[in-house]
């Protein structure tokens, strides 16, 4: 019998309304059923986890920091979702994840700038990075089909 990897997915990525405007980013069903073929989904969000509100201002990554449009530092409610995530990831054996490009929290490849006027840059979500250093491989929802590839089942 063949065992699944667990792969920590983020929840609006699964159509869960999670995001700062109230909605969600759900992938395509037919993707979601290929990857629950291939994986035990362990699914998330770092900021509700980190106990913002839905719906909530937007944040950005601004000098290593996640701050909110009133330039509120809010990196510190992410310490305790690390903790939360490190057990994950430990006790769950997690190696891989597939994240939402783009967030402050989860991006991959891309972020925005932490001006607020929707302008994008290459560079990582916070909790990417945490990831990263934990040795988890991390795909961004654009990246599923190499995710499945370099991930088979066994």
């Amino acid at each position: 019998m063949m065992k699944k990897k667990n792969l920590l997915i983020s929840k609006c990525l699964l159509g869960e309304n999670v995001r700062f405007d109230g909605g969600h980013c759900k992938l395509d069903l037919s993707l979601v059923e290929n990857l629950q073929k291939h994986f035990h989904l362990k699914a998330l969000c770092p900021e509700v986890m980190s106990g913002m509100s839905i719906p909530r201002d937007p944040i950005e990554i601004r000098d290593g920091r996640i701050i909110d449009k009133s330039n509120t530092d809010l990196t510190s409610l992410f310490e305790p979702v690390k903790a939360i995530i490190k057990d994950m990831v430990e006790s769950e054996n997690i190696t891989i994840a597939l994240l939402k490009e783009d967030s402050p929290s989860c991006g991959v490849h891309s972020i925005y700038d932490g001006s607020f006027s929707g302008t994008k840059i290459s560079g990582e979500g916070l909790i990417t990075i945490y990831l990263r250093s934990l040795g988890v491989k991390v795909y961004s929802e654009y990246e599923v089909k190499n995710l499945i590839d370099h991930n088979p089942i066994g």
